[in-house]
């Protein structure tokens, strides 16, 4: 059924069977975008609620919207509502190699935006406790790279910080597909609380030291491999790269989207974070904070970053890792031309477009 639900999200799945030509319990509904598959969701309410209800888009219109859905969903009136279709899927969900995960499961699929690492993510939710039991990724990109950089990271992680993060169950690197534990929680919110520090603080590794000279031949090796930008903005990104490059930091591990719908508050009160597909073993020890506010302002349309509020939240990290007060502009810097780096291997140009601007444009109003 995995190459069936990719199929729906590709092409709309033409072929597939009408819901009324299977069970209801194989009966599924499309939710539909802007463009594009959005969900592919059991048509029993019982099945899908549970899980769907801790989904909260971050835009006031994104969340009426979202609202309504569900309205409509536990109404059993869903399937009236425009851009939302029925189908049915004949076959149980299954996984070669995998199958103990997918036993007496019903697919809930999240089918992401289109770019060079889009993917599907399925949550099995089990038949009778109606909870998710494990979750799928497949690659639909053609290139499973991320599939697998993330299954390794999680692997890792486990032997690092268990708990941090899901469980890696199973990984088919060949057809980028993946299998770990529900990481099952609310949002935890815009806003930096205590234990987001908390998290954050864990993630450093105080015995491992960075040199950011060595950094250099990467990055402008990587910002040479961008071709198609204009030449001014490459040498001014070296440029920024170069002068910034001295002294050593504290290592740390870092998610690489460390962002408010990646982190999931527990039951408990715990926070685990999801999606650890840009996640690197020794990385810069601000790139995820920076990353947690630069992603919301460009998201959000904020007019600017660093506020007194952010600026305050990076000299307190910087501070408590006793890095010199002269090497936190210049550290932010080098951070910054890694989110450009990865904003464009992600084929998200407006976002690095946006952190050019903050590089050119507000850094230097850093204080």
């Amino acid at each position: 059924m995995i190459e069936e639900l990719a199929q729906i999200a590709t092409d709309g799945a033409h072929s597939m069977p009408a819901a009324s030509a299977v069970p209801p319990e194989k009966r599924f509904f499309v939710v539909s975008g802007r463009s594009d598959v959005r969900w592919i969701i059991p048509q029993d309410p019982s099945m899908g609620w549970p899980l769907l209800r801790q989904w909260q888009p971050y835009s006031f219109s994104g969340l009426v919207k979202w609202r309504a859905l569900m309205v409509a969903y536990r109404a059993g009136l869903l399937g009236s509502v425009p851009g939302v279709s029925s189908i049915g899927l004949a076959d149980e969900f299954s996984i070669v190699g995998a199958e103990k995960y997918c036993l007496n499961a019903v697919p809930l699929t999240y089918v992401g935006t289109r770019s060079r690492h889009r993917k599907l993510v399925i949550a099995l939710i089990n038949r009778s406790s109606r909870r998710s039991q494990a979750m799928v990724k497949k690659s639909l990109a053609g290139e499973p790279n991320r599939i697998v950089h993330e299954a390794n990271m999680l692997s890792w992680m486990e032997t690092q910080m268990s708990g941090a993060a899901p469980r890696l169950l199973y990984v088919d690197a060949k057809n980028g597909v993946s299998v770990q534990t529900s990481a099952l929680g609310r949002p935890s919110g815009r806003a930096l609380r205590p234990d987001h520090y908390a998290f954050l603080s864990r993630l450093i590794k105080k015995d491992v030291r960075i040199e950011l000279r060595g950094l250099l031949d990467n990055f402008n090796a990587d910002i040479a491999a961008e071709t198609s930008v204009n030449r001014q903005h490459l040498d001014f990104l070296s440029f920024v790269a170069d002068t910034a490059t001295r002294g050593n930091v504290p290592a740390s591990i870092v998610h690489g989207d460390f962002a408010p719908w990646n982190m999931l508050r527990q039951s408990d009160g715990r926070l685990i974070m999801v999606d650890w597909e840009r996640g690197m073993k020794n990385g810069l020890p601000v790139l995820d904070l920076l990353h947690f506010h630069a992603v919301q302002a460009f998201v959000f349309h904020k007019t600017t970053l660093f506020t007194q509020a952010v600026a305050n939240d990076l000299w307190t990290l910087c501070s408590n890792l006793h890095i010199p007060s002269d090497m936190v502009k210049p550290l932010l810097s080098l951070a910054l031309v890694q989110e450009w780096l990865s904003a464009r291997a992600d084929g998200d140009y407006p976002q690095a477009e946006y952190i050019l601007h903050i590089l050119r444009h507000e850094l230097g109003k850093f204080s």
